[in-house]
């Protein structure tokens, strides 16, 4: 399903093809098995295990009954395959009042005892500071995927680009930082966010169910890597209108928790039975114009007022600004 990108339904229909063409070899492989025991002159009834394996109808079914659901699936994963499930996390914010929409059998209510009609755009949106969102523990990510052992090899090259900006770590703040000397690897964490619709909304359906998502790769990977999607990972999982109304700090608290924990503690990795320990931190945060604006505390509007992070420029005078000589840079 997931390298194939199908649809539950298409994976099902594909498993059940599947069972039928080994429930069919099967029948007849025990078919003529049972044959040659009989002109044998083998009573192979009274034998318990031969009796189990050519009187069973199905063995296709009786293996598949141990991830028949969803939740059998996903407990298989995870006892099996290791897989990481995202934690279902709450985040409030305190700054915004607990009102709540009731609906009436005429029309709704925006909590102040007015009555509005089904079809206003304010009926569908909770006031609420309270948001639930997903979040996939990164240490647990970063903890099955070094132990891989191609992984491992990749981030323990050694590269020498020379006078060349070939990566992160060719840059002089990386250079001036020897925080990752001390240890067995510092594990530089690339976040990526963006934002993107789940579907085709209308009109005033458009936001609606907009989902923002943080991403992350591990940049100690060999770069010609870092666009295969086995090789990035999602960290986070939230509706758009809840980060607009809780923030990003307070979405972020559980990654950020995480992410402190790799700095300070580290995590323990182990390859070929043999334990390192691994330290880590968040280098660099990539994202549109929209989400970097917003992380940073800048006017979200690209239409009017300052709209460049990098400098004082206005929309009015952006079109007489030719070179970064005639502005006046944020950070001086």
């Amino acid at each position: 399903m997931e390298e194939n990108m199908l649809p539950a339904a298409a994976a099902t229909s594909i498993l059940k093809d599947m069972q039928v063409c080994f429930d069919t070899y099967q029948q007849e492989f025990a078919e003529i098995v049972r044959n040659r025991l009989q002109l044998s002159g083998f009573e192979w009834k009274a034998d318990a295990v031969l009796r189990q394996l050519l009187c069973d109808n199905s063995v296709f079914e009786r293996c598949q009954n141990k991830f028949d659901s969803d939740y059998l699936f996903s407990k298989y994963l995870e006892e099996n395959m290791k897989l990481n499930c995202p934690v279902l996390c709450t985040a409030v914010n305190n700054d915004l009042p607990n009102v709540s929409i009731e609906q009436c059998t005429d029309g709704t209510t925006d909590g102040s005892g007015v009555s509005l009609p089904y079809d206003t755009p304010h009926c569908s949106v909770s006031k609420s500071p309270v948001c639930e969102f997903h979040y996939v523990p990164i240490l647990e990510t970063l903890k099955n995927y070094l132990q891989q052992s191609d992984v491992w090899a990749s981030c323990q090259q050694k590269r020498n680009a020379g006078s060349m900006l070939h990566s992160f770590t060719d840059g002089r703040m990386w250079q001036n930082c020897a925080v990752y000397l001390d240890c067995d690897m510092f594990i530089r964490i690339h976040l990526y966010s963006d934002e993107f619709e789940l579907c085709n909304p209308l009109g005033s359906r458009r936001g609606e169910h907009k989902v923002c998502a943080f991403y992350f790769l591990v940049g100690n990977l060999d770069t010609k890597y870092w666009s295969l999607l086995s090789n990035i990972h999602l960290a986070l999982l939230c509706k758009y209108k809840h980060i607009k109304n809780v923030g990003y700090n307070a979405v972020l608290k559980p990654l950020l928790a995480d992410v402190r924990v790799l700095e300070t503690e580290g995590i323990v990795v182990a390859i070929d039975s043999v334990q390192h320990h691994v330290f880590g931190s968040v280098v660099t945060l990539s994202g549109d114009n929209l989400t970097s604006h917003m992380l940073g505390g800048f006017n979200s509007s690209f239409s009017f007022g300052r709209v460049c992070r990098q400098c004082m420029t206005t929309k009015a005078s952006i079109c007489d600004v030719l070179s970064e000589d005639d502005c006046l840079l944020r950070w001086l």
